[in-house]
């Protein structure tokens, strides 16, 4: 299997959910404002101490385990409002580019659970110029964020050395790897007003169910021919 392919279900276990924290109240969010693309579920017992959802903006570092190789691979998830995520987004891409000094090409692979929320399907692109993905993306920027079943990983081509990508999942976290210049993205968390928070616990670590539509799905159909993707 593809190690880039892989990407997508080493973030399904690098986030479990915490037994603990599977009851909460509905509102109680912290002020996180969320896309719409997940949604909290109606509370099991208001008087749980674990009741009150606590989702607030910033960012942690964890280690991801490649199962083919052993080695570890430096991860920033991060989590922050609505208004930020696109930007965000698009500046972190941008710091891949400066990580290459030939021309950017990369590796997309775009993350779908329309069609079957156990079933994820994946469709690539490999040797894409990034600035081409990123005005696609631009194009379709509100259906991305409000979509729960679509996810989109950016992989620096020939970066299988020193794994590099940026990934925005299906809850709108995002995921910045990369061995040796971690800290540059951390200084474009920081320009945000994004602090890390080794506590910080996010979405999907709470019980949630996922949103989308007809409407997102043509959106995301659309936007994997626009890009010239195809199902791996």
């Amino acid at each position: 299997m593809d190690r880039l392919a892989d990407l997508f279900r080493s973030i399904k276990v690098s986030l479990p959910e915490k037994p603990g924290l599977k009851r909460f109240g509905p509102h109680k969010l912290e002020g996180l404002e969320l896309t719409g693309a997940v949604r909290l579920q109606a509370p099991v017992d208001l008087k749980d101490p674990c009741s009150n959802v606590i989702l607030t903006e910033g960012y942690r570092n964890e280690i991801d385990i490649d199962d083919k190789t052993g080695k570890s691979i430096p991860v920033l998830i991060i989590a922050t409002h609505r208004s930020k995520i696109f930007d965000l987004f698009m500046d972190l891409l941008d710091e891949l580019k400066s990580s290459n000094e030939a021309e950017c090409q990369v590796k997309v692979i775009f993350g779908s659970t329309h069609n079957n929320p156990i079933k994820h399907e994946s469709f690539c692109r490999e040797d894409i110029d990034l600035s081409l993905v990123q005005s696609s993306l631009h194009s379709v920027k509100e259906k991305i964020l409000s979509d729960g079943d679509t996810s989109i990983a950016i992989i620096l081509h020939g970066s299988d050395d020193n794994f590099s990508g940026v990934m925005l999942d299906e809850h709108k976290l995002l995921f910045v790897y990369n061995k040796e210049r971690l800290q540059d993205f951390e200084k474009i968390l920081y320009s945000y007003g994004i602090e890390k928070n080794d506590q910080i616990c996010f979405v999907n670590e709470y019980t949630h169910e996922h949103c989308s539509s007809k409407a997102h799905y043509k959106s995301f159909c659309n936007l994997v021919e626009e890009v010239g993707a195809s199902k791996s």
